[in-house]
């Protein structure tokens, strides 16, 4: 049963073991890497074209890759805590209307129940189901609604 509810799949996958790759460090590494390593190439040719002073050429590459190294950190740093950021605060707006606008809300969970392609009692019985439970009410709504994954903790 594959699905993108994230409060069954957990326990599937927990169920049967299943590990699966994370983006995180190594693909913000690997992308960094190949834009640091074009504009460093760029700098260096660019220097080579203006010295022909090895020492110059390669102080110049070090400086830009240096100066990249800070870039990347940087916008790797501010992207994390603003998609942070927005994640929790989607989270808090979500709550709130589920307390203060729980028809509407309900209503949301009932129309992406219907492009499941869920009907009649099937689909209400899933609907009162899913909002009986306020977490999965709260992920389903922010995976479904939104489109919004989970932030790591750790971020």
């Amino acid at each position: 049963m594959a699905t993108r509810l994230l409060f069954w799949k957990k326990e599937e996958e927990d169920l049967y073991g299943e590990q699966h790759a994370q983006p995180g460090l190594l693909s913000d590494f690997i992308l960094g890497s190949q834009d640091g390593l074009v504009n460093v190439l760029g700098v260096i040719l660019g220097v080579a074209i203006a010295s022909q002073d090895i020492r110059i050429i390669l102080a110049g590459g070090l400086a830009a890759t240096f100066a990249e190294s800070i870039s990347m950190g940087a916008v790797a740093y501010t992207s994390t805590l603003a998609r942070r950021d927005h994640y929790l605060g989607e989270i808090e707006r979500e709550r709130r209307e589920m307390t203060e606008l729980p028809h509407v809300e309900r209503e949301e969970v009932r129309e992406i129940l219907r492009k499941w392609e869920f009907e009649g009692q099937e689909l209400e019985e899933m609907l009162d189901r899913i909002v009986s439970k306020p977490k999965a009410w709260l992920e389903l709504m922010m995976a479904h609604e939104l489109n919004l994954a989970p932030v790591d903790k750790g971020q």
